[in-house]
């Protein structure tokens, strides 16, 4: 397995796409957390330094990565998908000799270590983050709530799943990237409220895909004062537990995998 990663890393490590996408997730994690605690905004409830201080900070910077995510890790999965069906790579490499399990399993790992690579900085962010900001006097809390830590993880992965199954379907980027967000923002949604609403009207209705994934690290609603009441009383019921989230989120990446090697495995490339 380490020799196919290396061998997908030295493609698209000069990759201007690849390159960007990387970038910008960098650069942009960390700084809308500290662009909103520079903010001198008074918002009810919510103060701009407790996003940047522990133990908050993990489902803040969760929350705000999980957008980043959803939009540069989702293209990034359909952009190293489709470039291989539209370079014709991935029969290229058959005639040289690699089998389609071996490209689809190569293809895979280096989608997982780039999740979990995207997780790794998300942790660091907050250890780092936190310790520069937070009081002598809360740091005992440093890790409660470093759960966030294997939920974003799941997240990242969640989101780059749906994304190689669209793409594997569709297999033109333009098309894939179209798919993707008018799914994710438009389908799914309607789906859930104006169909599945309208015949189970129950918590069922909330254990799709796209907001399985979301509702792992959703917005800390529980930490805004003037929520956190309802969110403590159950009378705000809009969310997953993370047991739930968790669970789902596996079974639907699980579910993605398997139907994108079946189409790899049988359909042509």
């Amino acid at each position: 397995m380490v020799y196919y990663l290396r061998l997908e890393w030295l493609k698209f490590r000069k990759n201007g796409v690849f390159q960007m996408m990387v970038l910008v997730y960098s650069i942009l994690l960390p700084l809308i957390l500290l662009a909103v605690k520079s903010m001198n905004i008074s918002v009810p409830g919510l103060s701009p330094r407790m996003v940047v201080e522990f133990p908050t900070i993990w489902s803040f910077l969760a929350y705000s990565g999980s957008w980043l995510a959803y939009f540069f890790l989702g293209f990034l999965a359909i952009y190293i998908f489709s470039s291989e069906f539209s370079q014709r790579t991935f029969r290229q490499n058959i005639i040289s000799g690699l089998t389609r399990e071996e490209l689809f399993l190569s293809k895979i790992g280096f989608l997982l270590v780039i999740s979990f690579l995207a997780s790794l900085y998300y942790l660091i962010c907050v250890l780092v983050m936190g310790y520069l900001y937070t009081p002598a006097e809360k740091l005992a809390g440093v890790f409660d709530r470093s759960s966030h830590f294997l939920r974003y993880w799941l997240m990242c992965s969640g989101y780059m799943s749906l994304a190689i199954l669209i793409t594997v379907v569709i297999r033109r980027t333009a098309a894939s990237v179209f798919i993707y967000f008018a799914y994710t923002i438009f389908i799914e949604p309607m789906i859930r409220w104006f169909f599945h609403k309208g015949f189970a009207d129950n918590r069922s209705m909330h254990f799709y895909p796209a907001n399985a994934f979301e509702d792992l690290t959703p917005l800390p609603l529980g930490d805004v004062s003037i929520t956190k009441d309802l969110v403590e009383s159950g009378d705000l019921d809009i969310y997953l537990t993370p047991l739930e989230a968790s669970l789902t989120s596996v079974i639907y990446i699980l579910l993605f995998v398997m139907a994108s090697y079946y189409l790899i495995k049988t359909k042509d490339l």
